[in-house]
């Protein structure tokens, strides 16, 4: 990569990161235009990306900002007040300029014409300079403290890093772990009380260095929360519905490349909440609600995990349509609708191709139900779930590994193959008796066992006596994982599967073991998922 294009790489991601702040303070503002710090805090951006760009000479961005700036330069002196016309203005510059930046971002030379922007920009001006202060209900006698042009310089507490530099420490961190456990089996052979407390020090250090580097791959939950404000409030006002969308846990850490990959799947869920979920403001009323309906996305730690949540008090699921579309596509028949359970019946939609959107838009999405969403974040490792309740609202339900490349798993023995299961599956581990064949009792309630040996279609070796059972969770169900024995549990290295493996679709990935062996990491969504239909 050539110096420019790191220069570029680095602008881009500055400018990503203002743009949705700027959509952040913006909505603030809708609610709060007498609010003195936030006209200073966008005054402070857009000057901020006008400098960046103007020492890129990226003329388009610089010429936008710039009109930008100049708008919040005379709300913030008291010349003009804080219109919603001004707001929406605002808005639609921020969508140039983020799509300016995207083209820099793809390499695409933009030609998009600005005139027609900074002609409504500038319209928006002289219309608004009309406008009495006392019309607008702004506080006189809150003075907006104008900032001074001169920036002070200040030390940065952040230093920005390619991905790829992340990566391949990620990399070398994963063989030392390799390294780590094959010393420890060869110590655990030996009797030199000296080299196994030498390695005991070792360790303690190796595992700090480990956990510090993987940290350099954390960034907060803001890194995408920040860009879901405005989309909620532009689909909303489409809807022509009213919704506080309340946002915690953005300080919570993750994964980039986990952050990423989550991105497209929150906004499918959200505007599923929009659209779907939270009634019009009459209905809402009608049912003695609050006209306003809430959404909250939110993101918590647990251990080596992040939940993150998105739930709102709408109308909820509505089991008796999704029935109805499942007889109609055939994936049910009509005399099994007595049966079906309403949690068996929201699973549909994480069916592939399956949805209740009539006609899909821009706006609700295009019909593919939320089985993108599920698969998307089973691909992470992680486990979707939803939960409703009629007249009162849904939560769907994300969660992840902090990290990708490196998890706990438990190494387990089926008929004499070794393979890895990761930890975040398991709930519990029973003994099963000679007895125990199709189910087994856990906590007084008979749980179905899933047979590994049948499904990964295990050589019918003799038997060994051992017989082991993993209690697991799945859409709210349990289920026994039978295999023959636990052998140890290990911190391992998750790597791709050789392309030629990839046909066998109950793995997530391979690992190396401390005696230098490869097992294969059961993929447990996949096997649930499998022994569910059967």
């Amino acid at each position: 990569m050539s110096e420019l294009d790191q220069y570029r790489e680095i602008f881009t991601n500055e400018s990503r990161e203002i743009i949705g702040n700027l959509n952040k303070v913006l909505i603030s503002l809708e609610k709060e235009p007498k609010n003195t710090d936030l006209i200073n805090e966008c005054f402070r951006y857009l000057h901020n990306i006008k400098g960046m760009s103007a020492t890129m000479g990226f003329e388009k961005i610089t010429k936008i900002s710039h009109e930008l700036e100049n708008i919040m330069d005379f709300v913030r002196k008291g010349t003009h007040p804080m219109t919603l016309e001004i707001i929406n203005a605002l808005f639609k510059g921020i969508d140039m300029l983020d799509t300016l930046v995207n083209g820099l971002y793809k390499r695409i030379d933009g030609t998009v014409s600005l005139d027609p922007l900074i002609n409504e920009i500038k319209e928006c001006i002289n219309t608004n300079s009309a406008v009495s202060e006392n019309k607008t209900g702004l506080d006189t006698d809150k003075k907006t403290e104008v900032i001074s042009g001169r920036d002070e310089f200040v030390k940065p507490a952040s230093l920005r890093i390619d991905l790829k530099v992340l990566d391949e420490l990620i990399n070398l961190t994963g063989e030392m772990i390799i390294s780590k456990n094959r010393l420890q089996e060869l110590v655990s052979k030996s009797e030199d009380a000296e080299l196994a407390n030498s390695l005991y020090n070792t360790n303690k250090i190796m595992s700090e260095l480990e956990n510090t580097i993987l940290k350099t791959r954390i960034v907060p939950a803001e890194y995408i929360f920040n860009r879901y404000p405005r989309l909620v409030r532009d689909t909303m006002r489409l809807q022509k519905k009213e919704i506080n969308f309340i946002v915690e846990g953005s300080d919570i850490g993750l994964d980039r490349g986990i952050l990423d990959e989550l991105y497209d799947p929150l906004i499918h869920i959200l505007r599923n909440c929009v659209y779907h979920g939270i009634e019009t403001p009459e209905m809402r009323k009608a049912c003695g609600k609050n006209q306003t309906g809430i959404i909250r996305l939110t993101a918590k730690k647990l251990e080596n995990h992040v939940l993150i949540e998105v739930s709102d008090d709408g109308a909820g699921l509505d089991s008796e349509k999704i029935k109805k579309i499942a007889v109609q596509r055939g994936l049910l028949k009509e005399e099994e609708l007595p049966g079906l359970t309403d949690n068996q019946a929201y699973a549909f939609l994480t069916k592939p191709g399956f949805s209740t959107v009539e006609k899909a838009d821009s706006t609700s999405g295009r019909g593919v139900g939320l089985d993108v969403v599920k698969t998307k974040v089973e691909a992470l490792n992680g486990i979707f779930t939803m939960t409703t309740e009629p007249k009162k609202g849904s939560k769907f339900t994300i969660k992840v590994p902090l990290t990708l490349a490196i998890i706990q798993a438990l190494i387990v023995d089926i008929q004499g193959e070794t393979y890895a299961l990761p930890f975040s599956a398991v709930r519990e581990v029973l003994s099963a008796g000679e007895n125990v064949n199709g189910s087994i009792e856990y906590r007084g309630k008979a749980v179905p066992i899933i047979k590994l040996k049948k499904l990964l279609l295990s050589p019918e070796n003799e038997v060994k006596p051992d017989r082991e059972v993993i209690i697991t969770e799945h859409h709210g169900k349990l289920f026994g994982l039978e295999i023959n024995k636990i052998k140890t549990q290990h911190e391992i290295v998750v790597k791709p599967i050789n392309s030629n493996l990839k046909t066998l679709k109950f793995f997530s990935g391979a690992t190396i073991l401390s005696d230098g062996q490869v097992a294969l990491i059961l993929d447990i969504n996949t096997i649930l998922d499998e022994g569910e239909i059967n």
